[in-house]
């Protein structure tokens, strides 16, 4: 297993179920944004059932990526973020990080990361300016 995987089936949902229910789906909604936008597709086909063109294909398959290893969610929750069941993010998982050889696709992925990696500060300070 490559070193960039998480092992979302221990220790990643603690956090989250101590996280309100609506910051969870908050989280998802911008990962779902983020990547719609840096796909260039809508971001309701990220969920939508089928397979769909292989560019979303791709897309969902990232968004279920940054949900498992950067939530730290389990995968079954990954994948239900996205319609999608455990296996499929887990077959997700692997077909982005063999992607990562490409240094395009990983910059994206780098980008992406970062972006969600500072969504938890994000809601914190929008929680105590409101």
């Amino acid at each position: 297993m490559n070193e960039r995987l998480h092992d979302g089936e221990s220790g990643g949902m603690d956090g989250w179920r101590r996280c309100p229910p609506d910051l969870r789906e908050r989280t998802a909604s911008l990962i779902e944004g983020l990547v719609a936008s840096a796909f260039g597709i809508a971001g309701k086909e990220l969920a939508a059932p089928g397979r769909g063109k292989a560019g979303v294909s791709v897309a969902r398959q990232a968004a279920m990526y940054l949900a498992h290893t950067q939530l730290r969610v389990s995968l079954t929750l990954a994948g239900g973020f996205f319609g999608r069941d455990r296996t499929t993010a887990a077959h997700a998982c692997r077909r982005v990080e063999e992607r990562r050889d490409d240094p395009r696709f990983d910059a994206v992925m780098a980008c992406l990361e970062r972006a969600v990696a500072v969504w938890p500060e994000l809601a914190r300070l929008t929680q105590v300016a409101e």
